[in-house]
C-alpha cells in the first residue's frame, strides 16, 4: 500500500512541477497580438480616392475621426497613430522589419 501512495505523490508531483514549462512546438505567441490584447484592432488599410481609411474593430475611420475615447491623429501605409487624453497608441497591420541593402561583387 505504501508504494502506491509514493507513485501516487510522485505523480502529483510531476503533474504540479510542469505547469512553468513552455511547449517547445507551440507556435511563438505574436508580440503585436500582446500589445492589442485590450484595446483596439486594426484590421485594415485601404486607399481610396487619395483617402486612406483604416478598420478599426469593424469600423471605417479617417484621419480626424473619433473611435471611442481616441480620436485618429494620423493613417499610414501600415500603422493608425491615435489619441486621448495625453496618450497616443499606434496600431500597426505588422511587425515593421529593415532590410538593410547589401552590394554583391563589389557592383551596386
Amino acid at each position: 500500500m505504501s508504494s502506491r501512495k509514493a507513485l501516487l505523490f510522485a505523480a502529483i508531483l510531476g503533474a504540479a512541477s510542469s505547469e512553468g514549462l513552455v511547449d517547445p512546438t507551440a507556435p511563438p505567441v505574436p508580440i503585436v497580438a500582446h500589445a492589442q490584447a485590450g484595446g483596439p484592432k486594426l484590421q485594415g488599410i485601404l486607399h481610396l480616392a487619395g483617402r486612406d481609411v483604416a478598420v478599426i474593430d469593424g469600423t471605417r475611420v479617417v484621419a480626424g475621426d473619433s473611435f471611442g475615447i481616441w480620436r485618429v491623429v494620423a493613417v499610414g501605409a501600415d500603422a493608425v497613430k491615435l489619441a486621448s487624453g495625453g496618450r497616443s497608441l499606434e496600431l500597426r497591420l505588422a511587425p515593421s522589419v529593415r532590410r538593410e541593402a547589401t552590394i554583391r561583387g563589389g557592383k551596386p
